[in-house]
């Protein structure tokens, strides 16, 4: 009678047993950490904007809402844009990558290279150390000039390596200065909005707000706080402007985050800044309008979708805007509007108008 084949597999003992389970367990309890961050953001997606800053990010929504996709949805063109361009860069970035990863990789492999550990030890040591997102900006603006291109998500990530070496002069920089207000009158702000404020459990709160006054209304401490020495850091131009000197890189001209005591009454603008900077500030306090809805609370909740795109549309296009990232103002504030129009800002504006005629209504002026 034939045998059929013998195994001669050990038995799994206690302890391996026992290991296995413990491994499964912490091993599933991490995959389940990694997975959490991707559960809450598709939960965010599907709850209400009003819950989020209420409650904060939940696993299983407070308030379902389809805001957020109906938003999406309202700008199909650019929803498909932005997935084009991810989809390309990916694919076009990753192929490209590779092959030239690999056609260096192939030529360091080789011990006939006389340059071997020399050109090895550049690509790795600035694969580990970078500048940071700063000089990388700078790098791929000013020197490779990639403005408004696509190649700048591509070419700069082909191999990740900053060695190179470029001789190009530096570009002139052509300082614009673009009204955003478009006519539009400045409103005045109380003190308190600038931010400013004392600690709630500040042992001395008095101490505090009179080293605040000081900052503010007396001209000496003012300007020492702004500008620096007088005579090392800066020296006065006129009556309203000034110099900065070789010693203001040690203390430069309004660099200290000083909007909390900053007094227009001391202000003093710097010699050679920005042009035409008067004439603009003139213009916004001739016309400035005192803040009669200093009480006024917007109810948005007849045009939530449509604040929720303005939203998003602040937080992109406006603030690039607002920091200066742009070649043409103009143009770029023309396109701003158009978006503004398609996620129906004329919607918001009309809502807001109504609510502030029945504001000032119920709220006439003593």
């Amino acid at each position: 009678m034939k045998k059929g084949p013998i195994s001669h597999a050990k038995p799994i003992s206690k302890d391996r047993v026992v290991f296995n389970i413990i491994a499964y367990v912490i091993l599933g309890i991490l995959a389940v950490c990694c997975l959490l961050p991707f559960l809450l953001v598709l939960s965010g997606s599907f709850s209400d904007q009003t819950s989020i800053l209420t409650h904060g990010y939940q696993l299983i929504p407070e308030t379902f809402s389809l805001d957020a996709y109906t938003t999406l949805f309202k700008i199909p063109g650019e929803l498909l844009q932005a997935y084009a361009v991810t989809i390309f860069v990916t694919f076009t970035g990753t192929f490209l990558g590779l092959f030239l990863t690999s056609m260096a990789a192939y030529v360091l492999s080789s011990k006939s290279f006389r340059y071997r550990n020399q050109v090895s030890f550049f690509f790795y040591f600035t694969s580990i150390f970078g500048g940071g997102l700063v000089p990388w900006y700078i790098f791929n603006t000013k020197y490779l000039h990639f403005h408004n291109s696509i190649i700048s998500l591509i070419l700069p990530i082909l191999v990740k390596s900053l060695y190179a070496t470029l001789q190009a002069e530096h570009p002139e920089w052509n300082v614009q200065v673009f009204d955003a207000m478009n006519g539009a009158p400045a409103t005045i702000q109380p003190y308190l909005a600038n931010g400013m404020s004392i600690f709630s459990k500040s042992k001395n709160p008095e101490r505090a707000l009179m080293a605040l006054d000081y900052l503010r209304n007396d001209e000496i401490c003012h300007n020492l706080f702004c500008y620096g020495i007088e005579g090392v850091h800066w020296e006065a131009v006129g009556e309203h402007g000034l110099k900065s000197l070789p010693g203001s890189t040690n203390y430069s001209y309004d660099s200290n985050c000083n909007w909390g005591v900053r007094n227009d009454a001391f202000w003093r603008t710097i010699e050679g800044g920005i042009p035409n900077a008067d004439e603009l500030v003139s213009t916004w306090k001739e016309t400035a309008r005192s803040g009669r809805y200093l009480t006024f609370v917007f109810n948005d909740s007849e045009v939530k979708n449509e604040v929720a795109a303005l939203s998003e549309i602040y937080n992109s296009d406006y603030k690039l805007l607002q920091l200066g990232f742009t070649d043409d103002p103009e143009a770029d504030v023309a396109k701003l509007l158009t978006k503004m129009e398609s996620a129906g800002v004329r919607k918001l504006q009309e809502e807001f108008h109504n609510q502030a005629l029945s504001f000032l209504e119920s709220h006439p002026v003593e």
